[in-house]
């Protein structure tokens, strides 16, 4: 991953500004680091299994939305 360490602020209903850590051993709020991602190279592909889980994981999930539909309207009392 390659990126550099970036501060970013906004203020839509309220001030927020978000920095970046410079030190390691930082703790605590304002501990962590806020990169911008420029490139991403990808070291080694997942295994079959773990592919194959994936779309195992996305078909269980549409299921139970689709079975989460059907489900009959009760009013509630």
């Amino acid at each position: 991953m390659r990126g550099q360490l970036v501060e970013y602020a906004h203020n839509h209903g309220f001030p927020f500004k978000r920095g970046t850590s410079v030190r390691r051993d930082d703790t605590g709020n304002g501990a962590c680091e806020t990169v911008f991602v420029e490139s991403v190279d990808i070291l080694h592909s997942a295994g079959a299994l773990w592919r194959r889980l994936v779309w195992v994981g996305a078909l269980m999930l549409a299921a139970g939305m689709l079975l989460w539909l059907r489900q009959p309207f009760r009013a509630r009392d």
